[in-house]
């Protein structure tokens, strides 16, 4: 009885496992189909026309797309702004570039440095003629000479662009060009102040400490930017009908306009800010009428430290607080 009972026992067992082996299988080759279902899916998503790797090439290129006109963009409106600032938008001139022959002219071929009496004759104020420009006489049109500190500068215009050359006092050899940018034009008559009236100098004391009083100095309309002491300056006037030239720096620093190579009355310019003032140690029935002022480049008589400004003009020196300006 027991033997037949362990036979019978063994035969489950044994279809038991061959039914455990194939549910097994089935379940494997479910398990393959799903898997490869997936895969089909996994790979249709991914490298389809409309899967996850085109759409993100599309993306990339739309986002290079995107940088590339924003670039653009961004430079045109870089070139722009510097047309503008250089004086080459709306009708300005180009204040980027020198024209060759002009440089050589000033500087010579090698662009070292001459002498200025082989380029320009005191006799006559006008430039010579030379192989480099040969009708100076009547293309380079001089305007003004200034002596500041240890320096010549010579204004002048060629080509309807304002330059000065600048030269050694002592040695009278020419050193550096430059291109007068215009940041300022107009027609502004300008009232000649009696600085020997205590209460007008007082004002003027005040306005260069603190731009107070409001009704000292003229207010410039349309003026590019801010006159700053670390600039310099050329203003192109109208002194009793004469067309006149004065190179000037911001704050106390004052030029002095210059009628036929002689002093006319000792008038002062001062410009601070968006204002030009006139003053003189008397009272003058000259007429003023400021036309444009052009911007040279670097003050080199400026100093600033501390808090404290130092202008240098000849022999005098101011010394004040930078918070005035």
């Amino acid at each position: 009885m027991n033997k037949f009972v362990t036979v019978k026992t063994v035969e489950a067992v044994r279809e038991l496992h061959f039914k455990q082996q194939g549910i097994t299988l089935v379940a494997l080759v479910v398990t393959i189909i799903v898997l490869l279902i997936l895969a089909g899916v996994t790979i249709t998503s991914l490298l389809g026309d409309d899967g996850i790797i085109a759409k993100a090439q599309r993306a990339a290129d739309e986002t290079n797309t995107a940088v590339q006109r924003e670039q653009e963009g961004m430079n045109a409106l870089l070139e722009q702004l510097n047309n503008y600032g250089n004086g080459t938008g709306s009708g300005g001139e180009d204040t980027t570039s020198i024209p060759e022959e002009l440089e050589k002219y000033i500087l010579g071929e090698d662009k070292t440095g001459i002498l200025a009496t082989d380029i320009f004759d005191m006799a006559t104020m006008k430039f010579k003629d030379n192989d480099i420009i040969p009708d100076a006489s009547t293309s380079v049109i001089f305007l003004n000479a200034v002596n500041l500190t240890n320096e010549i500068h010579l204004i002048f215009e060629y080509d309807n662009q304002v330059y000065v050359g600048i030269g050694d006092s002592t040695t009278y050899k020419t050193k550096e060009l430059r291109k007068a940018e215009r940041i300022y034009e107009g027609s502004v008559e300008l009232t000649v102040n009696n600085i020997a009236d205590s209460d007008i100098a007082q004002d003027m004391i005040t306005w260069i400490q603190s731009g107070e009083p409001s009704n000292f100095g003229v207010e410039l309309e349309n003026l590019t930017g801010t006159l700053t002491p670390a600039k310099k300056y050329i203003l192109n006037l109208t002194v009793n009908g004469e067309k006149q030239t004065s190179i000037i720096s911001s704050g106390a620093s004052f030029g002095t306009i210059i009628m036929n190579g002689l002093l006319n009355q000792s008038i002062g310019l001062m410009i601070k800010e968006n204002k030009i003032a006139a003053i003189s140690e008397n009272n003058s029935s000259d007429t003023l009428i400021l036309n444009s002022i052009n911007e040279i480049g670097a003050n080199e008589n400026y100093a600033e430290e501390n808090g404290f400004v130092a202008i240098r003009q000849r022999r005098l020196l101011v010394f004040m607080p930078n918070a005035s300006y």
